[in-house]
């Protein structure tokens, strides 16, 4: 009669839940981070390792990553406690837009970030390399800090993208009790012999896509104004309960209605979320939907 052999493995039937906890912590930090977060749903001991500050530090120590030890040496209150999100997400104080999209089926979308939008009016976007200047208008202070830009035309060009925030790695008790500041930045300028028109936006909707806030900027160039790169910012803060997604808007177009590409020249734009609390609003914002959303 022969004899029964098992199938299982020896890794297969360890079992882990005896082990002490030092030694599942140096085996944790072993594990890819995703992974990390289906191991603290396993059991409450698993959990109370894992689901720490102290672990997720280590965590990124092990990975030669630096990035919550950064947000504990500003000193700062750290808005949230969940620190696997925190590591993974990285959602302050850091840039969250990248502008190459090799995936891009035309050369404005292949040096944009890919969750760009990009709507054309008039003769449409243009990636232009370098920027398209009136070499005898450039402002005292002009100072050539792009080397390529996105270009505009006589229709309104737009483009937007949507983020959830679970997307950027912030939850709802964060966005309702701290309301950290959400700041979008894009450089700007413009052909001095056409005048033109920028604007940029952020917006925030709810869970049934009402928007319950709004802030918007505007910059307009005089026909032959000197040309010059200016940064506009646009800062979102103080703003209801309720905010689940974010929409980041920016727009231009020239006012002269040239044929060609005129309008306000775009470049270096941000996203960053700070890691500050901000008052709650002091006046109350009409709600709107999503369809009446501006889309210039």
């Amino acid at each position: 009669m022969s004899e029964s052999t098992s199938t299982t493995s020896p890794e297969e039937s360890m079992d882990l839940s005896e082990v002490n906890p030092e030694i599942l912590e140096a085996i944790f930090l072993r594990f890819p981070k995703k992974d990390l977060v289906k191991c603290s749903q396993v059991c409450h001991l698993w959990k109370n390792i894992i689901n720490t500050r102290s672990f997720w530090v280590a965590k990124e120590d092990y990975e030669g990553e630096t990035y919550l030890r950064s947000l504990i040496d500003t000193r700062k209150p750290i808005l949230g406690n969940d620190f696997a999100l925190l590591s993974i997400k990285r959602p302050y104080e850091r840039g969250l837009l990248v502008h190459e999209n090799p995936d891009g089926k035309t050369p404005v979308t292949r040096n944009a970030d890919p969750r760009w939008y990009f709507n054309d009016g008039g003769n449409g976007w243009r990636y232009q390399e370098p920027p398209s200047f009136i070499e005898s208008h450039f402002h005292r202070d002009f100072k050539p800090i792009f080397d390529s830009c996105h270009e505009t035309s006589y229709g309104t060009c737009s483009k937007y993208f949507d983020l959830s925030i679970k997307d950027l790695g912030l939850t709802p008790e964060v966005m309702d009790n701290f309301r950290p500041p959400i700041v979008f930045s894009e450089w700007v300028t413009n052909r001095s012999d056409c005048g033109c028109l920028y604007r940029s936006s952020i917006q925030l909707f709810n869970e049934n896509r009402h928007r319950i806030a709004w802030e918007r900027q505007e910059l307009s160039f005089d026909q032959w104004q000197y040309q010059l790169w200016q940064k506009v910012e646009v800062v979102m803060q103080s703003y209801p309960p309720g905010a689940r997604s974010i929409r980041i808007l920016s727009s231009g177009r020239d006012l002269q209605f040239w044929n060609g590409h005129y309008g306000p020249k775009m470049a270096g734009c941000q996203l960053m979320i700070k890691m500050e609390e901000t008052p709650p609003p002091t006046q109350p914002f009409e709600l709107g939907g999503l369809q009446d959303a501006p889309m210039e």
